[in-house]
């Protein structure tokens, strides 16, 4: 739970505008605008910042202030839906926050409550580590919470009876009352059978610190820590104590981590040069395929033609065989021809005969 007080129509103007997402940029980066249509109000004072600022200062009106510098003329609560709060119980709890403010603390006045809507649509995430497996997930610290703005009023009292109620933030905001809200709020929910943690009593460990939303969020934006409900001094010391034991062993874990990943690098390395000389092989290979391809070629080949030289051969040696036999029969032919024809080497014509010499004779004396 959390108080706001505001003095000025230009602070609670710009309150309103914010609550009813109303502004161009909310200076909140952990506003997604896909599921503002989801925020919801469990009262209507009026459709537009106008309308609903027009009904407070009606309102403001009707009571009693005195003329000083510094009123506070609004008030905002804040309350977060607990962890321990079932989905289905949300609108519910937040009803009965206000139920509960209006009746204990406004005089059951519900009309003093000009605002209260709920914002849905807050969804601020962290990086969580897990210190065993090393992931890193993203974690949801952002809670659902009704703004409920109220005109802190008071009965008028004897003092001014011409009206009912009389502006007093201070009656509204004095330590006794701070401090009994926690266990009236609790004590209130249980009667409605509500589930939620809103207090934990004082115990042996100390006080409860009371934080705000926004120093929750610096907690978590600096540190990591992600506060979910109250806490006392020694809790809080616990937290940090555990917290800096994981930043050790995270430390360990990050240094372990950059072996392991340079290693792997390595690895990675020798597997990249591993790769390589397979393809190399693997090239090296389908050179030798085509070699043997081409080997097996020239050995068809070669067999073809051994196979036609053979061939060649064999007809070669029948040539020469029937050539041999021919000189044979040859020879055998000349041995039975009769050698002792006059014709031949007789004293003939052949070499008797003159008429050859003297025709030169007579040519020659010509």
């Amino acid at each position: 739970m959390e108080f706001l007080k505001y003095k000025t129509d230009s602070e609670i103007v710009a309150h309103i505008k914010h609550d009813i997402r109303a502004l161009e940029s909310y200076g909140n980066e952990d506003i997604d605008s896909s599921l503002s249509h989801k925020n919801y109000n469990l009262v209507d004072r009026g459709k537009t910042v106008e309308e609903i600022n027009q009904y407070r200062k009606d309102f403001e009106a009707s009571c009693f202030k005195y003329n000083r510098k510094g009123l506070v003329r609004s008030m905002e609560l804040i309350f977060h839906k607990p962890v321990d709060t079932p989905p289905e119980q949300e609108a519910i709890f937040f009803r009965a926050c206000m139920d509960w403010y209006v009746s204990e603390y406004l005089g059951g006045c519900s009309d003093a409550v000009y605002g209260a809507t709920c914002h849905v649509d807050e969804r601020k995430y962290v990086n969580e580590v897990d210190t065993i497996t090393g992931e890193t997930k993203k974690l949801l610290v952002s809670k659902n919470h009704l703004h409920l703005s109220v005109i802190p009023i008071i009965p008028a009292g004897s003092k001014h009876p011409e009206y009912k109620y009389r502006l007093c933030a201070d009656q509204l905001t004095k330590r006794a009352v701070l401090k009994s809200m926690g266990p009236s709020l609790q004590a209130f929910l249980k009667k409605r059978g509500i589930d939620g943690t809103v207090y934990n009593p004082n115990s042996e460990s100390g006080k409860i610190i009371k934080l705000s939303v926004k120093q929750l969020k610096e907690i978590t934006n600096k540190t990591g820590i992600v506060i979910k409900k109250s806490l006392t001094v020694d809790q809080l010391a616990d937290i940090l104590r555990e917290n800096q034991q994981v930043k050790i062993h995270d430390k360990k874990l990050v240094q372990s981590l950059k072996k392991a990943y340079h290693k792997i690098e390595i690895q990675s390395q020798e597997l990249s040069r591993i790769g390589i000389l397979e393809e190399q092989l693997s090239q090296a290979k389908s050179v030798i395929s085509a070699l043997n391809s081409n080997i097996a070629i020239s050995n068809e080949r070669n067999h073809t033609l051994t196979a036609e030289n053979n061939r060649l051969t064999s007809e070669l040696q029948e040539k020469n065989t029937a050539i041999l036999d021919l000189e044979k029969a040859l020879r055998i032919k000349e041995q039975s021809v009769d050698h002792t024809n006059n014709g031949w080497g007789s004293s003939g014509s052949w070499g008797n005969d003159n008429s050859w010499s003297q025709k030169q004779e007579e040519e020659y004396t010509w």
